[in-house]
């Protein structure tokens, strides 16, 4: 059988598109059943799924998959950011926990009570909630991917070739949003430049195993993605604690963590952009046929 990324374009975009599909319902059902690393691996799975559907949306015929559906992923997995907020702020804050002098333990403890109130609740009823709207959007895509017009003739080239301009194309945009994180306090740009590399680095995935640069280049990605995740992380909790009095300390922590961070990523990505040394390299290999 050949490969997905041999196949025609449309075929080739289904299919994968299902593969992603089938990964996101086996995350779904350990939701329901409180796996505790469901909620992270539904969101993965989900923002995997809405990268494709929003990258090769084009590439099916007129109908198949409008902007309408490809939107219905992402308000899926934004319903989880919430809970998942909650969940890395907390373990910050247990993490920390030993070794601090007992005042700032206690400002530590008083914060996660407050965190843990603020919570959304994620329950068992709200979980089946989460599990039954999938359901629904799930049946949605596999009759729209498996109908015969969605591996229809509108597209003559290979899933390859249809990927590389659009792939290469992430890399410039990635690159951009690299080049708009002006200094320590450009939040917004390092989030969106996040974002941007953890789409390049999901577009790389299905050719991760026809070249060695493109395995590299998608470990890159993820450490870039994980730096500046940490960054955005920190953010968050900065802002959860901008007007409360008695975590002066836990800001003061979180500022050198970030200080620390952002000296990480300006020593990384600085100056000419490790990104277009990626995209050059990348070029030849998926741009093959």
């Amino acid at each position: 059988m050949p490969s997905v990324t041999a196949l025609p374009a449309v075929r080739g975009a289904a299919m994968l598109a299902l593969g992603i599909l089938d990964e996101a319902r086996d995350a779904a059902k350990r939701l329901e059943r409180k796996d505790p690393e469901g909620v992270h691996d539904f969101r993965v799975a989900l923002r995997r799924l809405h990268t494709h559907l929003r990258t090769y949306r084009r590439i099916f015929p007129d109908g198949v998959m409008p902007k309408s559906v490809v939107r219905r992923v992402k308000k899926l997995f934004i319903r989880t950011d919430a809970l998942r907020n909650y969940e890395v702020q907390a373990a910050w804050l247990r993490e920390r926990l030993d070794g601090t002098g007992k005042h700032e333990r206690l400002a530590m403890l008083s914060t996660e009570k407050r965190l843990e109130d603020d919570a959304p609740g994620f329950g068992r009823r709200k979980r089946r909630k989460m599990f039954r709207r999938f359901e629904r959007l799930e049946r949605k895509l596999r009759r729209r991917l498996s109908a015969p017009a969605a591996s229809g003739p509108r597209d003559a080239r290979s899933f390859r070739e249809a990927a590389a301009e659009r792939i290469l194309g992430q890399a410039r945009e990635t690159s951009r949003s690299l080049a708009g994180v002006r200094g320590l306090h450009s939040v917004r740009s390092m989030h969106r430049a996040r974002i941007e590399a953890k789409r390049l680095r999901y577009l790389l995935e299905p050719f991760a195993s026809d070249d060695e640069r493109v395995e590299s280049a998608i470990g890159t990605l993820k450490r870039l993605q994980d730096l500046l995740g940490d960054v955005h992380d920190r953010d968050l909790l900065l802002e959860r604690l901008h007007e409360d009095e008695g975590a002066a300390h836990l800001r003061g922590v979180i500022d050198a963590e970030r200080d620390a961070l952002f000296r990480r990523f300006r020593a990384d990505w600085s100056g000419p952009s490790r990104l277009e040394a990626l995209r050059h390299a990348l070029s030849p290999t998926i741009g093959r046929s």
